[in-house]
């Protein structure tokens, strides 16, 4: 059996294994490089034990690093995308959607119609339901394709999807946006303590203004506040202006992410016997 394979392979090289097809047909085009996309699609939990006893698995590259780069990628991609698309539009409307079409639950829900949610490799005894696999693995995939073929295709594919009816760019764009599911989000996804205070200023019945005050906190930083007339309101002004400042001060985010990482030595030195 293994013979007839071998010989089959000489004879026919065109035929290609499974990914190859699969991505084929998702891409629009040949990969070249199938290595790359094999990192892509191998999350990090495959390099986990499930047995402090086992012997550990022999480590491989997942697909984080590619992720970083198909996130910067991909935002240049949709950027260049609705800039064209909407030429008398405001830089507000643009990075608004932006913000829209790249957000994580969005790549999910788009991994999941084109069916790369399939192709990811995942320790699944290991890691539990995680809802940001399949949007991370897209971003990764993005990353691959830029490796692989270059910007232009990066660009060719996502027009594709839009073309295909994998997304509905008016529909995307004019959903309502939800910031503190956003800034939540990020959080998750940078593993950063997020927490949201509220007091009322006055009974709303009395209220000439806003009576409700809130407060967004990333690792004991106050980075959004915001005023409504309900509690949740008062959360989505708050969240709306801490996306902005994460959006608009790089800094800002550095340095969340630094105090996170303190936090983390602290408690190991803690929590050492």
């Amino acid at each position: 059996m293994n013979l007839y394979k071998t010989i089959t392979e000489f004879l026919f090289p065109q035929r290609k294994e499974e990914l190859y097809i699969s991505l084929h047909k998702m891409l629009g085009f040949r990969p070249r490089n199938l290595e790359i996309y094999r990192q892509a699609m191998r999350h990090k939990s495959v390099n986990r034990k499930d047995d402090d006893n086992a012997p550990a698995p022999k480590h491989v590259e997942d697909n984080e690093r590619l992720e970083f780069l198909g996130d910067a990628i991909l935002e240049a991609v949709v950027s260049n995308y609705l800039f064209r698309k909407y030429p008398t539009q405001p830089e507000g409307f643009l990075t608004t959607s932006r913000s829209k079409m790249v957000r994580r639950s969005t790549l999910g829900q788009l991994a999941t119609k084109i069916g790369l949610e399939n192709l990811v490799k995942v320790n699944v005894l290991t890691e539990a339901h995680n809802s940001y696999i399949g949007g991370n693995a897209f971003e990764a995939l993005v990353g691959a394709i830029y490796l692989d073929r270059g910007y232009r295709y990066c660009q060719r594919f996502f027009v594709s999807l839009i073309e295909r009816g994998y997304i509905n760019t008016e529909q995307v764009v004019h959903k309502e946006q939800n910031f503190k599911s956003l800034i939540l989000e990020w959080s998750q996804k940078y593993k950063v303590q997020v927490r949201f205070t509220t007091r009322e200023l006055m009974p709303a019945s009395l209220a000439k203004k806003p009576p409700f005050f809130s407060n967004v906190y990333a690792e004991d930083t106050r980075i959004g506040r915001g005023r409504g007339y309900s509690k949740k309101e008062s959360h989505q002004k708050a969240a709306q202006r801490a996306y902005q400042a994460l959006r608009e001060h790089p800094h800002l985010k550095q340095h969340i992410i630094q105090t996170r990482l303190l936090r983390q030595v602290v408690a190991d030195m803690v929590n050492e016997p």
